[in-house]
């Protein structure tokens, strides 16, 4: 992986693009505080192209437990050639999301897209996802946790991956938000 990260400021636009050829991934990210509430919401608008294989968001939580700094890490990628969600289960595998097809329109279109993923991080599970017009309800799906290093804190990443050789993949975020959820 290409290592091509550089932090952002929250509610300002972002491009990630990548170089020309297979599988190279470039990624942004950015560091936050912890907030108090253990569920969080990243919202964000986002597009990209036809050249990309893929894009992922992630929240990464690291933390102390028992003396031992641990990490949560909750993830969604939208695998473009299928049109399909897939979300990092507890086993650290991609699964499908269930319903998880979506025709997301590509960049070229000039058309925004608005996403929003919430997590609970007291129960290191999945809460709802939203993309464009649909939501998904992700209750009881449980994302990985494994020790780690670091200081506690939370950040979160974007990435995309190149499927062509001749042409880079774009992908641009803007209005990043992370807003604390209500349990309720």
């Amino acid at each position: 992986m290409l290592d091509a990260s550089f932090y952002f400021s929250p509610n300002s636009s972002m491009k990630i693009l990548t170089l020309a050829g297979n599988d190279k991934m470039f990624y942004a990210e950015r560091g936050i505080s912890r907030p108090p509430e253990e569920r969080l919401g990243l919202e964000f608008w986002w597009q990209i192209n036809s050249f990309a294989k893929n894009f992922e968001f992630r929240i990464n939580w690291y933390y102390f437990e028992n003396g031992t700094m641990n990490r949560y890490f909750a993830s969604m990628i939208y695998d473009v050639p299928r049109t399909r969600w897939m979300y990092l289960d507890y086993d650290g595998y991609y699964r499908d999301l269930s319903n998880g097809t979506q025709n997301i329109p590509i960049a070229e279109t000039a058309v925004w897209i608005y996403a929003k993923l919430v997590v609970d991080f007291n129960s290191g599970e999945y809460v709802r996802f939203s993309s464009g017009d649909k939501t998904f309800d992700l209750e009881g799906l449980k994302f990985p946790s494994v020790t780690s290093f670091g200081n506690e804190r939370i950040d979160w990443r974007f990435s995309v991956t190149n499927r062509d050789d001749d042409y880079s993949a774009t992908a641009n975020i803007d209005n990043v938000k992370v807003n604390p959820e209500s349990a309720s």
